[in-house]
């Protein structure tokens, strides 16, 4: 199986460590009609888009050039659930958001998206989106061996959170934390710090 990453943005160490790994890399130039000669010639069976944006960009010129392609959509969350929940005290935008509907569109148009909660495919299916073209999958770990050294959990008492605060539900997160947890956990706990 070949696996080939493609992206307009500039190459990093990140590409840089998927080639090390014997993934391809092609840099992809927007709106150009190489994209279309350089995938016909890589000819992928599967496309799957890293956000709905990539399929917007890309997705007529892959069914175009490649018609019998699957194409998939990584979605990690709704984007346009996301910013209007930055926005608003609701959890779910109006029908007619226009972010929305491309988000929806760009869900419709591909074989199938992979969604990250619950939450949201209850969402689609209550819009009427088949769940024939969504996935639920949630972060998937395997399951670690864990040393035999660590205290039991009566010995622990101490908590770290950590983020970067660039994305808003980590501050947010933060805050409910402080507010809605911590005074539970420290009635509980009361040298914890």
């Amino acid at each position: 199986m070949d696996v080939t990453y493609a992206s307009a943005a500039a190459f990093n160490t990140w590409s840089d460590r998927l080639e090390q790994k014997g993934c391809s890399t092609w840099r992809v130039t927007l709106n150009d009609s190489s994209f279309n000669d350089e995938l016909k010639q890589r000819s992928p069976d599967i496309v799957v888009y890293d956000r709905f944006l990539l399929e917007e960009q890309f997705g007529a010129r892959v069914r175009e050039t490649l018609p019998r392609a699957v194409e998939w959509i990584d979605t990690q969350d709704l984007h346009s659930v996301r910013k209007w929940r930055m926005e608003h005290d609701t959890p779910f935008p109006p029908q007619s958001d226009t972010l929305f509907l491309r988000e929806i569109g760009a869900l419709l148009r591909v074989d199938k998206s992979l969604i990250l909660s619950d939450e949201e495919c209850a969402f689609l299916n209550s819009i009427g989106i088949p769940k024939a073209k969504y996935l639920h999958s949630p972060f998937w770990f395997p399951e670690q061996p864990q040393p035999s050294n660590l205290p039991t959990f009566q010995e622990r008492e101490d908590f770290l959170f950590i983020g970067n605060f660039r994305h808003p539900p980590n501050p947010h997160g933060l805050q409910w934390l402080i507010e809605n947890v911590w005074p539970h956990v420290h009635s509980a706990l009361p040298n914890a710090r």
